[in-house]
């Protein structure tokens, strides 16, 4: 079988802090395998080449992202890493067979295509990337790619032109043509675009989009003082449907850097506008890993809602059967955080396992907003290391997770927040497998403290902070372990003991 070194485009490690390294990788590009290219960008977010590097506590490095051609470190063939600890796996990809973890110490492919790679550790952690092996037609260090195994339709959610600038897609690679609005009825509407074949791949199908002169692209519009918005002007995104109805929610795998949608010609330089992907890939249930996000300074609501996936409960509370296919979310380098930037950025992400680092100290209002809400497949929160924190920054942040079984120690902020700041409002509400006890008894051995109180008000605004003895608890009122599975489930005192069953990181 011929090999070809995968390339590593995207790298997600969980429940992890996060260095920088560089790493080097045996092998090379053989003059007769399919141009592999690099790596598409510095995803450390620093401008020395480096690349973000995470860690579980007892393995130094899992997995590097590569600056070159490049293989996984110390994969053996069984799939076992004896250095780390870690056990590699193929989770899932375009094609079955198409990629397999190799004797020589990496993961091979037959053919072009893209997978989903995981290691695990003997404590049940693991990480996620994605990787591809591309042909040279494919443009990614200058586009976004987007690849399926199946035909696929390119739209946007409302059939417009939602960018403030110009947008271009190719389906060969070479040649491209402005996306407009034209004529459709009296109305002028996008046309969709089918994804097409290239020359050296017939197995896959594919579309590259790139921009220019664009500082947003979902239109999003900030909501007047009462908040609300009118529907004509909610900002909207990208749409993916399969063009045989008959195949159904087909995977779909995204590569490049998310500045080619502003000014792929110098995407160092691109500059985002407040809200700038906020939506972009909403409701894209095929959808199964993210393109990189490289900023390192954000606008407020610029990645809102961006990978949110369809709720799975009707309006009378009854569950519903929803496929959504994202597993592999990006680095999030940023350490420049804005009011609301990664609000609801994965709700109802389910099979999302695995969080991203959040490096960023220094929090604003909003910030964290149920980032992860209703990601059921969730089983470890990443490390949240912030001293300076914000109102509501972490208010449901974590809600209706209820795979989590691992619990953050927050560290003690400078300066303390005020108690009706909310900051953890709602924290782990429905986490059913969080347990929470005020005393050190049967399973309730790991200590764990809460330096600061945080209270949730109701739509009135009346916290349990306005609430008279015998009045009872505000309407609505809902605590940090509210619907946990443990003995307490209300809101932690500030500095006093409490134990739970979990692991805390």
């Amino acid at each position: 079988m011929k090999k070809f070194f995968v390339l590593l485009i995207l790298l997600l490690i969980c429940f992890a802090s996060c260095d920088n390294a560089n790493q080097s990788a045996s092998g090379a590009n053989n003059e007769n395998e399919p141009n592999q290219g690099s790596s598409g960008g510095n995803q450390s977010g620093q401008d020395d080449g480096s690349y973000g590097l995470a860690s579980f506590d007892d393995v130094s490095v899992l997995v590097s992202a590569l600056s070159s051609s490049q293989q996984l470190p110390s994969v053996k063939s069984n799939g076992s890493d004896a250095d780390s600890g870690a056990v590699w796996k193929i989770e899932s990809s375009l094609d079955d067979d198409s990629f397999t973890l190799s004797e020589s110490g990496g993961i091979t492919a037959s053919r072009y295509g893209a997978a989903v790679v995981s290691a695990q550790i003997s404590s049940g952690e693991k990480a996620f990337l994605s990787v591809s092996c591309l042909p040279s037609e494919a443009p990614k260090d200058k586009c976004l790619v987007f690849m399926s195994s199946k035909q696929f339709v390119f739209t946007t959610s409302n059939s417009k032109k939602n960018w403030n600038g110009k947008i271009e897609f190719s389906i060969d690679g070479a040649n491209w043509t402005e996306w407009n609005e034209r004529d459709e009825g009296g109305e002028e509407m996008l046309a969709p675009i089918d994804s097409g074949k290239l020359a050296s791949d017939d197995a896959n199908y594919y579309v590259f989009v790139r921009g220019t002169g664009n500082d947003s692209i979902t239109g999003w519009k900030e909501q007047d003082p009462n908040g609300f918005i009118d529907f004509a002007d909610m900002p909207a995104g990208f749409k993916f449907s399969a063009k045989n109805a008959a195949d159904g929610n087909i995977p779909i795998y995204c590569f490049g850097d998310i500045r080619a949608l502003l000014n792929y010609s110098d995407a160092s330089g691109a500059q985002m506008a407040d809200g700038a992907f906020y939506g972009l890939f909403s409701e894209c249930q095929g959808l199964v890993n993210s393109p990189e996000l490289p900023f390192g300074a954000l606008r407020k609501y610029c990645y809102s809602c961006m990978f949110s996936g369809k709720h799975n409960k009707d309006f009378d509370g009854n569950v519903i059967e929803v496929d959504n296919l994202f597993a592999v979310p990006p680095i999030l380098p940023a350490t420049e955080l804005a009011e609301h930037c990664y609000d609801n950025m994965f709700a109802n992400c389910f099979s999302m396992q695995a969080a991203p680092v959040l490096p960023a100290d220094t929090l604003e209002e909003g910030c964290y907003y149920s980032m992860f809400g209703n990601c059921i497949s969730l089983k470890t929160p990443p490390r949240l290391p912030a001293t300076k924190l914000a109102p509501s920054c972490y208010e449901i942040m974590f809600n209706e997770c209820r795979s989590l079984e691992a619990l953050p120690q927050l560290p003690t902020p400078d300066p303390m927040p005020k108690t009706d700041d909310m900051c953890t409002g709602c924290m782990f509400a429905k986490c059913d497998r969080i347990r929470i006890s005020e005393t050190k008894t049967g399973e309730y051995v790991n200590e764990i403290t809460f330096p600061y109180e945080s209270y949730y008000a109701d739509l009135s605004g009346r916290s349990a902070l306005d609430s008279k003895e015998g009045e009872g608890e505000p309407m609505g009122f809902i605590t940090m372990f509210a619907d946990t599975g443990g003995t307490f489930t209300g809101n932690p005192k500030a500095n006093r003991k409490y134990y739970t069953s979990n692991k805390v990181i």
